[in-house]
């Protein structure tokens, strides 16, 4: 550092000097052929960013009114997994977290009977007759991959309870001693997705198409890209990458949404291209080669470099 020191203004010595003094390591960027001297700030506690949404979901998670079943929708890497697990924290509810996918079976999510040596028929209990046994919510990740068939074994669990109370239950075919679980307490399902349950399309090409008596429990709320340079620097990179790189995502999303193509430009990739900047010491432009354009082919590359 003393030796690029020598190459730039002396004004900087103010800057190397904090630095040096709070043990930050520094690094060098250039914007308008102007050196600029960055600290890298260690990652805030709490580092949360709530996102516009939040004010719903923590509404729809009310304990003792919250909805049975909410569905965040938007595109990938947008933080919706992490906002439902900090709304059931800030909830103060204990959950349990499925990454869904095509394969998985209705006795992957609810249970199933199966044979005991010394008991002989027994019925063991799936993540979500077990969140209903244990008063949790339940985080359901990529619910528009699950095969309709098996999105239809949680019908009775993303129903209303009803006048009775009774309404509301987890389906346990082949149980001895039951056929019902009753949700401990709310037991609410938040549910994350990349389509509507509409199916498949040019960016989604591994969903499914969602059973409409399905969707008509779920509560929806729709997400988006937002907040990414408080992201960033709550994560630890300076405001000057943070809002660098949020500025050049717009602009890049834009051209996809232009050529409609089949891209995606997620806030994990924002995430890399700060570490290569201020972690590894690259350059934004080797960044932005390095972990995103190195990942497409040849013509979308030449569309959006």
């Amino acid at each position: 550092m003393n030796r690029q020191m020598s190459l730039f203004e002396t004004s900087f010595a103010a800057a190397i000097a904090v630095a040096e003094k709070n043990s930050l390591p520094t690094f060098v960027v250039a914007a308008e052929n102007k050196p600029q001297i960055c600290f890298v700030l260690p990652p805030k506690a709490g580092n949360f960013i709530k996102p516009s949404y939040w004010e719903d979901l923590m509404l729809y998670l009310t304990p003792g009114e919250s909805r049975p079943a909410i569905m965040l929708v938007g595109p990938a890497g947008n933080g919706k997994t992490t906002a439902a697990e900090e709304a059931c924290k800030a909830n103060s509810y204990d959950y349990l977290v499925i990454d869904a996918n095509e394969y998985l079976e209705p006795a992957d999510l609810v249970g199933s009977a199966t044979y005991d040596p010394q008991k002989g028929e027994v019925w063991r209990d799936g993540p979500v007759a077990q969140a209903f046994r244990e008063g949790k919510a339940i985080i359901i990740n990529e619910f528009d991959a699950l095969n309709p068939r098996a999105a239809m074994c949680l019908q009775s669990a993303m129903q209303d309870a009803g006048a009775s109370g009774q309404g509301r239950y987890v389906t346990t075919p082949g149980a001895a001693e039951h056929d019902r679980i009753y949700p401990t307490g709310s037991c609410p399902l938040i549910l994350t997705a990349n389509t509507y349950g509409t199916g498949p399309n040019r960016q989604y090409v591994g969903r499914n198409t969602m059973d409409a008596a399905s969707m008509d429990r779920i509560t929806i709320i729709s997400t988006g890209y937002e907040n990414e340079a408080a992201i960033l620097e709550a994560r630890g990179y300076s405001n000057f990458t943070a809002t660098r790189l949020e500025a050049w995502a717009k602009t890049t999303r834009k051209r996809i949404e232009d050529n409609a193509l089949r891209v995606i430009l997620s806030n994990r990739t924002l995430l890399r291209m700060a570490q290569m900047i201020e972690r590894y010491g690259r350059s934004f432009e080797v960044a932005i080669d390095k972990e995103f354009l190195a990942r497409l082919d040849a013509d979308t590359r030449e569309l959006l470099a």
